[in-house]
């Protein structure tokens, strides 16, 4: 199920993104749908993961309080479950063991696990891999107990607009409505498990209500402005206390990756519908992304012409760092010591590749939610880094420092992690290996596609 929920894009998303498709007027959304679909062909293609950030496991266990489990531990059988396929499926080993404490320690697990006790004798399993772009923006509140629904939608439509690039929309948007303070979280993100397209049983004019509203922000795919902020809106609602109205909103990205399974004797996981593969070849794009070519190490006369929105084709070698990284090359620029590599004139990408399977270069490597590199960025572009690959917005002290030191941030599709490995034509470590899918490659990338998000005037496609 980690496996699968990771490589195979669902039946449901598939009919989203049509939906989706038909709706967006703007053309450069159409063409960043037209290489997810491409992604999601490769993914499943060369089963590879469809986003390098293949997430903490989310497990939800619906156990029949008839149901007697033998044989070990359940939490240990799904937690070595999560080590196996996480394993077998070359996904990437995102979790630390101690939150302050960070060593790398190559694992995909522990999972987070809940359950349920239910009426009979079944056992269901649900699996949602949790990204920390979407993961991130999550949110609870209380509020007084009379407020009206107006005040519920102007909160989730605050939270989208939050949100706004961080959580790769178009997003499934999971609202939970009662409870307690985690309750009302853990209904949030399980209304992230409902298939698109199966409304509330009592609340679906609310549901559509928000969805309406959030696709009239202009947040659009990747964040770059379009008819499509998000895919779905679900709810799920319980009682609560007389004198409180919590509210939590969760989310997940475009992709909406889960897979859900009744446990039954011997029999095993039903494979992925081959339709879907079907209908994802029949929608992918006939033309490639059409960018202007680019050659590394960027030229300051190079990066003069570009102008927010411009598409691009990369070429030639470019660096790789994310959090970890980026912590410690901070701490060498603060010791004035020499860096790992000389950032004058290069590209540096914000990527956790997963690990290459046989007969690949590296694994599924899409970008990493820009922000939170923001505090490491000004001292490497005065260093004379020539700028950054990621995705969504950079903070406005980020950009400050793009327009001192001339420097352009290009933008990549999130969530497209298989198709961007198929650029990427070598891969080697030259820095802190001690980081496993953080340490600091060097890549030699070949029509690698981004957008100009934010050129050297400082003009930013998200504004």
């Amino acid at each position: 199920m980690c496996q699968q929920s990771c490589i195979y894009l669902g039946e449901d998303v598939l009919r989203s993104w049509e939906g989706a498709m038909r709706r967006e007027r703007s053309p450069l959304a159409r063409e960043l749908f037209g290489l997810a679909i491409r992604n999601a062909l490769l993914a499943w293609e060369k089963r590879l993961p469809l986003c390098q950030d293949t997430g903490q496991m989310v497990v939800w266990v619906k156990l029949g309080q008839e149901v007697q489990i033998v044989g070990g531990s359940l939490e240990e059988a799904v937690n070595q479950g999560v080590e196996d396929g996480g394993r077998a499926g070359h996904l990437r080993q995102s979790v630390v063991t101690d939150p302050f404490f960070r060593r790398y320690a190559g694992s995909y697990g522990p999972a987070v696990i809940h359950y349920r006790i239910t009426p009979g004798d079944s056992c269901q399993l649900l699996v949602l891999p949790n990204g920390c772009g979407c993961e991130q923006v999550g949110i609870a509140k209380h509020f007084p107990p009379f407020e009206e629904r107006d005040k519920v939608v102007a909160t989730v439509l605050e939270q989208i607009k939050a949100a706004g690039s961080r959580s790769c929309p178009p997003t499934v948007v999971g609202v939970g409505i009662g409870g307690n303070l985690e309750q009302s979280a853990y209904m949030a993100k399980r209304a992230l498990l409902r298939p698109i397209g199966q409304p509330h049983s009592h609340l679906s004019d609310l549901e559509r209500r928000i969805l309406e509203e959030a696709n009239q922000l202009n947040i659009g795919p990747q964040g770059v402005g379009g008819s499509n902020s998000a895919l779905a809106v679900h709810i799920v609602s319980g009682p609560c206390h007389r004198a409180n109205l919590p509210v939590a909103v969760a989310f997940n990205c475009y992709l909406s990756r889960r897979r859900s399974l009744v446990l039954q004797d011997n029999e095993p996981l039903p494979k992925p519908n081959p339709a879907v593969y079907e209908k994802l070849q029949e929608l992918a794009p006939t033309r490639g992304w059409e960018g202007i070519p680019i050659s590394t190490p960027l030229t300051r006369e190079a990066a003069e012409k570009l102008r927010a929105g411009d598409k691009v084709l990369l070429s030639g070698v470019i660096y790789t760092a994310r959090d970890a990284a980026h912590r410690q090359l901070f701490e060498v620029i603060s010791q004035g010591e020499e860096l790992p590599f000389n950032p004058r004139g290069q590209l540096l990408y914000y990527v956790g590749p997963a690990p290459a399977p046989p007969g690949e270069v590296l694994g599924s490597a899409g970008p990493t939610t820009s922000y939170r590199i923001d505090p490491y960025t000004p001292a490497l572009l005065k260093r004379g880094l020539a700028g950054t690959i990621g995705k969504g917005m950079r903070s406005q002290e980020v950009m400050e420092a793009m327009r001192e030191y001339k420097a352009v941030y290009l933008a990549t599709l999130g969530g497209a992690g298989a198709l961007l490995s198929q650029c990427i034509k070598e891969a080697e470590v030259i820095a802190y290996p001690e980081l496993g899918p953080e340490a600091i490659f060097k890549l030699r990338v070949e029509d690698f596609p981004a957008i100009v998000a934010i050129d050297l005037a400082g003009r930013s496609l998200y504004q």
